[in-house]
């Protein structure tokens, strides 16, 4: 019976991948790069994953289509964008200006939430911290302090919690190099 099971898995397995695979072949150029970036999520395979960071990456006006994208007003839909450029094994510089922005207004999110994490949705700020430190690291040529300086400044008006501990741990952390 468990080999019958693992079968059965496997050719699930199998079939949800090509249904992935064929998804992403099947997107136009001109689909709003939050589509593409569904293709990062855990719930794909890494060779999905690499599929749709090649795919990405050729996709015409990339540039400027980060910089839209990075100026959405959803942090969560922001953090999707950077975690592409984070998957990126070589992001262009020019992208960093566009990241230093999604860095500033990060920090206005977290200043106007009620709170750094939202058990009803599972929004949490210190994961959105975490990421844009680690997008901002793979760019060293660009020096982040000022944003990071507005991310600390607006951690320090929310109320003394784990939560802000541990965003302000990573901000240390980023700072400390």
């Amino acid at each position: 019976r468990g080999e019958q099971e693992q079968a059965e898995n496997d050719r699930q397995n199998r079939e949800r991948e090509k249904r992935q695979a064929d998804e992403l072949a099947a997107l136009p150029d001109d689909a709003p790069l939050d589509v593409f970036v569904t293709h990062l999520f855990i719930d794909k395979t890494e060779v999905h994953h690499a599929a749709a960071i090649e795919r990405i990456g050729k996709l015409p006006g990339l540039g400027e289509r980060l910089a839209a994208s990075l100026r959405n007003p959803d942090p969560l839909k922001r953090e999707y964008i950077l975690n592409y450029i984070r998957m990126c094994p070589n992001p262009d510089a020019a992208w960093s200006g566009s990241v230093a922005g999604a860095l500033s207004a990060l920090a206005q999110d977290i200043r106007e939430a009620p709170a750094l994490y939202d058990a009803t949705t599972q929004r949490s700020f210190r994961g959105m911290v975490l990421g844009a430190l680690l997008t901002a690291r793979k760019f060293p040529q660009r020096d982040f302090g000022g944003e990071v300086a507005a991310i600390r400044s607006a951690l320090l008006t929310k109320e003394e919690d784990d939560s802000r501990r541990a965003a302000l741990e990573l901000v240390d952390r980023f700072e400390a190099g």
